[in-house]
């Protein structure tokens, strides 16, 4: 296989993945509107959610949703939330 071959498998699987990630984001804002609404206080599962959106933020996808739950999270627990803000710095930096 050719260099061109590799790279146009590489960007149809990375396309694929955005779709599927795409058609999950409803489902993501769903929750996290519950997660505000409800006032949900879990460490565990707000930062289960803001890892999956940082995975998301990787292919350029979820930025809004991130920030809308890390701020909330900052109300909870502002040190945790200020490491999900570097870190989600550190992605946007490296684009």
């Amino acid at each position: 296989m050719d260099a061109k071959t590799d790279y146009e498998k590489i960007f149809g699987l990375i396309g694929g993945l955005r779709k599927q990630i795409e058609k999950a984001m409803p489902s993501v804002r769903r929750s996290i509107d519950s997660i505000i609404k409800d006032e949900i206080t879990s460490s565990r599962i707000i930062e289960q959610l803001l890892d999956q959106l940082l995975d998301y933020n990787s292919l350029g996808l979820a930025e809004n949703e991130f920030k809308r739950l890390n701020r909330y999270y900052a109300k909870i627990d502002p040190e945790n939330a200020l490491f999900y803000e570097r870190e989600f710095k550190k992605w946007q930096d490296e684009d």
